[in-house]
């Protein structure tokens, strides 16, 4: 997302819990496109994997390497994962956090915006 977005208005969606419409997250590039309704999914998405495969799959795998940076490289660092896993639980589990996730849900189930799938 940061990739996408930047550094400060990722952090201003994680922080706030931003919400985002379907034609705001196309604008933003967050989403590849946007069907009107749940017949129009799949036909989308298949050709979004025609288009993804007529590249070699070795070009694309390098081009998502480069992409992806570190984060991609972490993922196989065990070690690193194991750390992220202990400092997250531990922000995870302070009252603090918890008083502050259970806000967030309250605000997110009261949201009611139509889907357009």
């Amino acid at each position: 997302m940061i990739s996408i977005v930047g550094q400060g208005m990722t952090d201003k969606f994680a922080q706030f819990a931003w919400f985002v419409g379907t034609e705001e997250a196309l604008k933003l590039g967050l989403v590849d496109t946007v069907v009107s309704n749940s017949n129009a999914l799949k036909p989308a998405a298949l050709k979004l994997a025609e288009k993804i495969f007529e590249s070699p799959d070795s070009g694309r795998r390098h081009i998502k390497g480069l992409l992806r940076g570190e984060l991609g490289r972490s993922w196989g660092d065990r070690r690193a994962l194991e750390r992220e896993a202990r400092q997250s639980w531990v922000f995870l589990t302070e009252n603090g956090t918890i008083k502050a996730l259970e806000a967030a849900m309250l605000r997110l189930s009261r949201r009611r915006d139509k889907s357009k799938i």
